[in-house]
């Protein structure tokens, strides 16, 4: 939130506390608090369904327009048959969800060795 000193009446902002706040930054915060939100209660979600503990990262911001993000989750990939299965728990698991279900929002899952999962070696590691 910006806060910027209000000269509307002529005098000196140091005389004159009345300040302005910046309506959008208002906004925006309350978008990036939704999304802080968001992301752990899809981590809980993932953690619960994949057995694990999970990294995961916010790896995109949506706009004003309507799209809030992409999160991102390394999820130990064994077989084609299981993963496709613990996926379709996790989308039914967050579309019923008051919160998630609520929200565009991407899911991106990235297949990780089960010994990197949750140690922070994941696609955070591999892309820096």
């Amino acid at each position: 939130m910006s806060v910027v000193p209000s000269r509307a009446d002529g005098l000196d902002p140091d005389e004159n506390p009345a300040t302005l706040i910046v309506d959008g930054e208002i906004e925006e915060q309350h978008r990036r608090a939704i999304l802080r939100v968001a992301r752990w209660r899809a981590a809980a979600i993932a953690e619960r369904i994949f057995g694990v503990p999970l990294d995961h990262r916010v790896i995109g911001a949506g706009s004003a327009a309507g799209f809030r993000g992409m999160l991102e989750f390394d999820v130990v990939f064994d077989r084609l048959d299981a993963h496709v299965e613990r996926e379709s728990a996790f989308v039914h698991a967050v579309r019923r969800d008051p919160l998630l279900g609520s929200l565009p929002l991407v899911y991106l899952f990235t297949p990780v060795p089960a010994s990197d999962v949750g140690t922070g070696k994941g696609a955070v590691s591999r892309a820096g």
